[in-house]
């Protein structure tokens, strides 16, 4: 898909063979290249992104947020496309979020997940609600899914954000960042199934990270 501006997908991966292949398959229509950045796989993660006209950046380090990081630093693109490599996110509305942005609509979609049969526990829609009320308290804003990594959003905001987070609360502080900044913020909803491939979030433990992350978010000056 040629675009005239330029339309790049980063996805961080680590051992998602099972959802890599299905998840670049769905996004290349709409996207002018694809990225995974890869936290040392061990399994054919890499070798099928590649297959499959992907580019591969390698981050040896650990975290969600690092990976992230390291990416977006790596691309060059006008407007990025996130989510996650195991098939969880659906891909049916992503052509009419990227118009909207295209349309100088807003600078940044955030999908509001609406989780179907079996894709999300209870302990971690508990922990969404928690840890969504608890950002919103904090720091004065209204959203409904904190934790989504599936994002539409023009890349040339990033220079205003200072993204800290190497962690899973890099999802929660990239929504927060955007808000407080200005930049023309907006959820839209997106369907969310079960994931391909073991799971790899421990959602007591990232869950209590998390939240630990907002109080410390809300005393940080880079707000």
């Amino acid at each position: 898909m040629k675009n005239e501006l330029k339309i790049v997908a980063v996805i961080p991966t680590k051992n998602e063979e099972e959802g890599i292949g299905k998840v670049i398959k769905e996004v290349k229509p709409y996207v002018d290249e694809i990225y995974i950045v890869d936290c040392n796989s061990t399994d054919k993660t890499r070798e099928i992104a590649k297959k499959l006209g992907a580019k591969i950046i390698i981050e040896p380090r650990k975290g969600y947020g690092r990976a992230y990081k390291t990416g977006f630093k790596k691309v060059k693109a006008d407007i990025i496309v996130t989510l996650d490599a195991d098939g969880s996110y659906s891909t049916e509305k992503l052509g009419e979020y990227i118009q909207i942005v295209k349309n100088d609509e807003f600078d940044f979609i955030s999908c509001n997940r609406i989780p179907k049969k079996g894709s999300m526990c209870f302990l971690h829609r508990i922990g969404n609600k928690i840890l969504t009320l608890v950002s919103n308290i904090l720091f004065r804003i209204s959203i409904k899914d904190s934790q989504s990594g599936m994002w539409i959003f023009k890349s040339k905001i990033l220079k205003d954000l200072k993204l800290e987070s190497d962690g899973m609360s890099f999802s929660e502080e990239i929504k927060i960042k955007v808000i407080k900044k200005g930049f023309r913020f907006v959820e839209k909803p997106v369907d969310y199934f079960e994931r391909l491939g073991t799971i790899k979030l421990n959602t007591f433990r990232d869950g209590i990270r998390n939240l630990f992350f907002l109080f410390k978010l809300r005393g940080s000056k880079s707000i």
